[in-house]
Formats: structure tokens, C-alpha cells, sequence
């Protein structure tokens, strides 16, 4: 004689189907059938709910009329509530639970608790604490992805690197000069200041020494204008001695000459005045006149003259 199987994991199933008067007497195809639907929903019942360890109250009276069944699960061992903490401030404490272990009928028994204090201070770079605002604005101004590179080398030079101008590319501190490029001299900065705003000239040549000398003011295209200018003591023997002076440059053309007397040489020294003559590219000729004056000699007479003159041209 077989029994019936009781399946390892039944499923409870809410329709039993009702025995009719047409059913057959079979055990195969009515009884057996049916019998097995009520054993798996028996079996389910039991599996989904273990209610071995419960307290049992009050047990139902003989022949199951009347009475009431209590089931409760025994008192917790350790209330979790109670050890719940209120919202902690900055500078507050609270407590959170790290693990917890409990009996065979599943009572929680033992709990490992932690106790966390929050800083009150801001954070240094030596000790952890809160961000500040600072910080916090500091960090929203770094781009994601921004990564602090320590510079490893300059112009292919590495540890303490010094560098020359013509490392990073700038211009050289030397003076310059007509063919290379630098700093400018003191001398050409008080030339500099020396011309005019708007001189149209492209260069200014000079040359000479204390008694004599010259300008000369040329454009990139043709000489604009020469200055030469100079000072001279002659020795006059007579009314009608003749002197040549030479330019200290060659002028394009004949310029135009004007020489006098130094001052404080007048008529005391017998002297009316200059005459130039023969001016031409290269220099002129110039005669010193005698103030006729019956106490000084015609003859034999000697005095030396200071002259100064400006010859302008192109």
C-alpha cells in the first residue's frame, strides 16, 4: 500500500473542487486527487509559518468549542529604540550601531554601538574639522579634472633652474644697436628727448670739437640741411689782410655766411668789423676791417682778433 507524497516545497492552493453526486467512486480519478490537494495546502501552511516557541494561551476547551488561542513572541531582549539618539549639532555626539547578534528564535540579544562626534572647528592643514566657505568657494572655482603637475623642467633644464632672457624668449639686455635689437642707451634717450614731436628728419649727423663743428639734417631721400659753425683768432698786421677758413664738412652748395666779431672786440681795438667773400662748398675768405683812427698806426700795427661765424646751407 502506497502513501501519499508530501511535496518539499507545496503551494497553497485556494480552490478544492466540490464532490458531486455524478463523481465516480474511484480513488484514481475522484478520491486520491482531492486527498492530495488538502495534504499540500496542510503541508504549505505548516512550512510558511513555524510557530514552534510561541507562548500558548488559554487552550481551547474539550471538542474545540468555544475558548481563545493567544500567540505572542517573547519580550525582546535589548530595546533598539531606546538607543536611538536625537539629531546631533556641529560639535555633538551620536551614536550608530555597528553590528548586531541574536538567539535560534531570532531575539536580537547583542548589539555593538559606536559613538561619533561631529568638529565644531574648520579644518586646517594640519588638523580635520569642518570646510569653510573659503574652501568651499576656492573648490567650486577649480575646473573637474584640474590636477596640481609639479614643473619638472625648463628649457630642458631641471633642479634649481636659472634662467637668461633667451631662455624664455625674450629680448636680449643688451644696448642696441644699428644692426641688432636691445635696450636703449641713456645716450640715445637724451637724443631722443632732444628732437622735436613730428621731426620729419630720418637722421641728424654732427661732428667738430669746441672751436668748430657741424649738423647735418638729411631724410631718407636727399640732404634737407647743413650747419656748420666755428670760431677763430687771426693775427691782423694790416687794414687790408685777407684770411681763408675752411668748413669742418662739404656742403652740396655754396651756403650762406654770416661771421662777426667776438663780443667786446669794437672800435677800442681798432676794429670796425668782418667782410667774407669767395664763399663756396669747401669754406671762404674773410678780411677785418681797421676803424680809421689817427692815434693808431697804419704801419706796423699787430693785434689778434677773435672771429665767429655760422655758414647754412644744403
Amino acid at each position: 500500500m502506497a502513501n501519499y507524497v508530501i511535496p518539499d516545497n507545496p503551494v497553497y492552493d485556494r480552490e478544492i473542487r466540490k464532490l458531486e453526486d455524478s463523481d465516480p467512486a474511484s480513488a484514481t480519478q475522484t478520491f486520491n486527487p482531492l486527498f492530495q490537494k488538502i495534504i499540500n495546502n496542510i503541508e504549505a501552511i505548516r512550512t510558511a509559518g513555524d510557530i514552534s516557541g510561541v507562548n500558548v494561551t488559554a487552550p481551547l476547551t474539550g471538542g474545540g468549542t468555544g475558548g481563545t488561542v493567544t500567540v505572542s513572541h517573547a519580550t525582546q531582549s535589548i530595546d533598539i529604540a531606546a538607543n536611538t539618539a536625537a539629531k546631533p549639532a556641529f560639535g555633538g555626539s551620536f551614536t550608530v550601531v555597528g553590528s548586531a547578534s541574536g538567539n535560534a528564535t531570532g531575539h536580537v540579544t547583542a548589539i555593538k554601538q559606536t559613538s561619533v562626534t561631529i568638529p565644531s572647528n574648520t579644518a586646517t592643514a594640519s588638523a580635520v574639522g569642518l570646510m569653510s566657505a573659503a574652501d568651499k568657494a576656492k573648490l567650486d572655482g577649480i575646473s573637474a579634472g584640474a590636477q596640481i603637475n609639479a614643473v619638472t623642467s625648463v628649457n630642458n633644464k631641471t633642479g634649481a633652474v636659472s634662467l637668461s632672457a633667451g631662455d624664455i624668449g625674450a629680448a636680449s639686455t643688451a644696448v642696441a644697436t644699428t644692426t641688432a635689437s636691445g635696450l636703449m642707451s641713456a645716450a640715445d634717450k637724451i637724443k631722443l628727448n632732444g628732437l622735436g614731436i613730428g621731426t620729419s628728419s630720418d637722421s641728424i649727423t654732427s661732428g667738430g670739437n669746441s672751436t668748430k663743428g657741424y649738423l647735418i639734417f638729411k631724410s631718407s631721400t636727399s640732404v634737407e640741411s647743413m650747419v656748420a659753425y666755428g670760431q677763430y683768432s687771426i693775427l691782423v698786421k694790416s687794414t687790408n689782410q685777407r684770411f681763408d677758413i675752411s668748413f669742418p664738412t662739404v656742403f652740396n652748395n655754396a651756403p650762406n655766411v654770416i661771421c662777426t666779431l667776438q663780443a667786446g672786440i669794437d672800435t677800442n681795438t681798432g676794429y670796425g668789423g668782418c667782410v667774407t667773400f669767395n664763399v663756396s662748398k669747401t669754406g671762404f675768405s674773410v678780411r677785418c676791417n681797421r676803424n680809421p683812427d689817427s692815434s693808431l698806426s697804419s704801419t706796423g700795427y699787430e693785434n689778434s682778433v677773435m672771429i665767429n661765424y655760422i655758414a647754412i646751407g644744403r
